[in-house]
This record gives structure tokens, C-alpha cells and sequence, in this order.
């Protein structure tokens, strides 16, 4: 069927208009009304809009609304817009004049915009970074200040936050405050040990210390020098911690027991890298004449030693406050570690020959033990409850059943490796790395940088000239 179509525009009949009276009417604003001018459609008819789908749409028609004042209203509200008909006009002045000057009188003037500061995302993101730090660490201050308990041995008013004082010098800073003071809320850790099947000797072995070969050609002219012109001199010298090169050669040469200076030495090393501080690491090293003293009977042991000893430690820091004390001690010639862990409660016992139930620690542990407290509560006078301590065993690296002059070597390791009894000093070093380890501390010790020993012989060393 075909569709008629027609494009011819219709007039609009009078049967779309709704006929209002002649008289003219007033109307409030916003309001819907008729059409008040007859002729004119408020809506178009859908044949009108039929067939002009590429003719842009008509623009809308608007309806003239008229305003008044109501008659109860007092005052004209100023932003008000007068019917026309009550707009007073000179006969000089045309309409749209007067429309165009109520307009300029409605609008506002805009201030002018003024930019102060401008200011990247970057910025942005610093800043809120900033912020965000500024208020966790001031979280973290007030949850740490809560939870610090008062020392009964420090002054009244002293809440152990800040520095000890004491005559106008300050003595330690407590910045990383310990918790030997107190036994935490759920009580002290439980010690686990390994099972049997991780202890066994199976899988390939790898060198845990890497040496390269200038520190090869060190360590042998250092065995060189030990038995050279030059054997009295000091190799090492920190602070006025000397050790000679017969004595560091000896000592660290393959096969070589190590002597007293040489671990002492070694534990001043330590105590100088900048983290060795006891402030820092809560670490207190002990020489090992001071392990010598405590093994003697107490009317045989130097107690002006013992009294220098505790008493110069404790200007660095308190001996109550660190978490661990190390005492290297070599009995029998053999070397190990007595560890006083005052935050777990415990004597640690490190050493790599004997074990708990062998007769050698039934002895060297009772002897330790009560001669250690005997001098702390006659020159530190802190009361710790020492008596309450138990012994503990950790799973240490063991010497060979061949070998019995390697315990020094396991005894500086164990000192420097040891965080805890919880440390896994088997996965640190293997009795294969013991060459190498020898190489190590032996170039650590002599060029070391605060070392003021005749390290130049090394340096300037000569073959022909030996």
C-alpha cells in the first residue's frame, strides 16, 4: 500500500486555540496557563511535525508572562520587575533603551579573581605524605610512652625516655629503650630446637664467605710478618687495644689456636662499627681476662680488674639496660661464650666442643654463674634476680671430632652472629667456611678504619726484603 505524503505547511485552525475573553488578564508568574494571544498553538499538532526530519526543529515559541504586585504586599521587593504598563518613560527614550538599562541595573559586578599561590600534584602529594607521617609517629610516641614502666633504680622523675644525666654529662641516651626491666605481658618466649632431620651433613655445600684474592695476599704476608723482624709491632691498635703480628699471625694462621689478644681485639672491633655502641645494639662485650677473673675462686681473682671492668661499661650504658652481655672465655683451650640474656632471663652457653651434660660445662656454667653474681651485686647493685636465670643450650656449628683449635674462630663468630638464643647459628657457618673466616676477620682486624696499627707493612711489603 502506498503512503500518501503532503508538504505543504497547514495552517492552524481555530480548533487548537482555547478562545479566552477579550479582556485582559493578569497572570502569576510561573504559573500555566493558556495561550493568552488567540492564533497561537501551546503545543504543536503531530501532523505539523510530520515529514521535516532533515529541517533543523522550529525554535520554541515563548509565552509573555505579565508580573504584578500583589495588592496585601507593603513593599516592592527592588529586584522586582514593574507590569509595563507602569514603567514610567520619556517620550525621548525607546523601549529597548529602557530595557536594557533595568538589566544593567540587575546585574552584579564580579570581583576581579586573584591568584595567590599555585601549587603542583607533586606538592600536594608531599604534603598529605608529610601529614600522614606526622600524625602515625605521633601515634606511635604516645602508645610508646604509655607503655614504658619507671626502673626503680633510676632518680625520681626520671622516666627512662630521655638521657641519664649525672653531674651535667650525659652518661647513655635511651633512645631504643630495652625490656630487660620487665617480662613481657605474655610472658617469656619458648625456646624450639631443630628436629634431628635438619641437622644431618647432606646437600651441597657452598662457601658462606666469598674471599678475594687481595685479601689472600694479605692474610699470607700477615702469617709472613709473624715470624719476620717485624713480629713485635702492633698489626692492630684501637683506642690502645693492641694485638702484636706474631700474635695476630699465630692466631689466625690455618691450624692456629687464638690467643687471648686477639679476641679481645676482635670484640673492640665490634664495639666501634657504627652500630657497636651499646646505646645502639644493647650489647655489652666483654674482654676475656674478665671471663679469666670470674673462673678463679674469688679470693684468687683481681678485683681491681673486675671493678675497672664493670665500671667503665657501665658509663656507656647501664649494665642493666642492654639485652645481652657476652663474656668469651677460653678454659682448657677451648674457647666458648657465657651470654647473660637479661630480656629472655637466661645463661646462654655457646660453645662448639662440649654439650649440656658433658662434665667440662657441669663445671665451667656453676662456676660462672655464681661468681658473676657475687661481682655484679658487689659493683653494679642492681637487683636483677639472677638467681631465677636458667641455663640454655642453642644448636651451635660443632667442631670436627679432628679438630680442637678452632674454637676461637667459633667463639668470634658466635659473639658476633648471636641476636638471641633464638638465632640459628648453624645456617650463619659451617666448619668449611673455617679457611675462609680466618682469612676475613684476620684483613677486617688490620684494616680496620679506625686501626692506627703498622698496617703500612702490609702494604709495603716485600718478598726480597725478608
Amino acid at each position: 500500500m502506498k503512503k500518501s505524503v503532503s508538504f505543504a505547511v497547514e495552517d492552524h485552525s481555530q480548533s487548537d486555540v482555547i478562545s479566552l475573553d477579550a479582556e485582559p488578564l493578569l497572570y502569576a508568574p510561573d504559573s500555566i496557563s493558556p495561550s493568552p494571544i488567540p492564533g497561537y498553538t501551546r503545543f504543536k499538532s503531530s501532523k505539523y511535525c510530520a515529514g521535516n526530519e532533515n529541517a533543523p526543529p522550529a525554535a520554541p515559541q515563548h509565552t509573555p508572562i505579565a508580573k504584578q504586585s500583589l495588592e496585601f504586599t507593603s513593599q516592592i521587593p527592588s529586584k522586582s520587575i514593574l507590569p509595563t504598563s507602569k514603567v514610567n518613560r520619556s517620550p525621548s527614550t525607546t523601549k529597548s533603551q529602557s530595557d536594557c538599562s533595568i538589566i544593567k541595573s540587575q546585574q552584579k559586578v564580579c570581583p576581579k579573581v586573584e591568584i595567590l599561590a599555585e601549587t603542583t600534584l607533586a606538592d600536594n602529594v608531599r604534603a598529605m605524605t608529610q601529614k600522614s607521617d606526622e600524625l602515625y609517629n605521633s601515634k606511635l610516641r604516645r602508645s610508646r610512652v604509655s607503655t614504658v614502666t619507671p626502673d626503680a633504680d633510676l632518680p625520681f622523675g626520671h622516666s627512662g625516655l630521655g638521657s641519664h644525666v649525672q653531674n651535667g654529662t650525659q652518661l647513655f641516651s635511651t633512645r631504643d629503650t630495652s625490656t630487660v626491666s620487665r617480662i613481657p605481658v605474655y610472658g617469656p618466649r619458648r625456646f624450639s630446637k631443630l628436629s634431628q632431620m635438619y641437622k644431618g651433613d647432606s646437600g651441597t655445600h657452598t662457601n658462606k664467605f666469598q674471599v678475594t684474592k687481595s685479601e689472600v695476599e694479605n692474610y699470607e704476608i700477615i702469617c709472613k710478618l709473624a715470624s719476620s723482624r717485624y713480629q713485635s709491632e702492633d698489626a692492630v691498635n684501637l683506642s690502645g687495644v693492641r694485638c702484636t703480628f706474631w700474635s695476630l699471625g699465630e692466631s689466625l694462621k690455618p691450624g692456629g689456636l687464638v690467643k687471648t689478644f686477639v679476641v679481645s681485639a676482635f670484640c673492640y672491633s665490634l664495639f666501634q662499627k657504627p652500630n657497636g655502641h651499646p646505646d645502639a645494639s644493647k650489647r655489652h662485650y666483654f674482654f676475656s681476662n674478665i671471663s679469666e677473673n670470674l673462673l678463679k675462686d674469688i679470693d684468687e681473682a683481681d678485683q681491681d680488674v673486675l671493678a675497672r671492668a664493670f665500671r667503665r661499661s657501665s658509663k656507656a650504658r647501664p649494665l642493666q639496660r642492654p639485652d645481652m652481655l657476652f663474656f668469651p672465655t677460653c678454659f682448657e683451650d677451648n674457647w666458648f661464650v657465657f651470654v647473660v640474656d637479661m630480656k629472655d632471663r637466661k645463661y646462654v652457653m655457646l660453645d662448639p666442643l662440649y654439650n649440656e651434660n658433658d662434665e667440662f660445662q657441669e663445671v665451667v656454667r656453676e662456676r660462672m654463674r655464681a661468681s658473676f653474681q657475687y661481682h655484679w651485686d658487689k659493683y653494679v647493685q642492681a637487683d636483677m634476680d639472677f638467681s631465677e636465670y636458667d641455663f640454655y643450650y642453642p644448636l651451635v656449628p660443632k667442631l670436627p671430632t679432628d679438630n680442637n683449635t678452632d674454637s676461637g674462630i667459633y667463639a668470634m663468630m658466635f659473639i658476633e652472629h648471636c641476636m638471641s638464643p633464638t638465632s640459628l647459628l648453624t645456617s650463619v657457618f659451617t666448619p668449611q667456611d673455617i679457611a675462609n673466616i680466618r682469612i676475613k676477620i684476620a684483613n677486617d682486624l688490620v684494616f680496620q678504619p679506625k686501626n692506627v696499627g703498622m698496617k703500612q707493612r702490609i702494604i709495603e711489603y716485600n718478598l726480597q726484603d725478608m
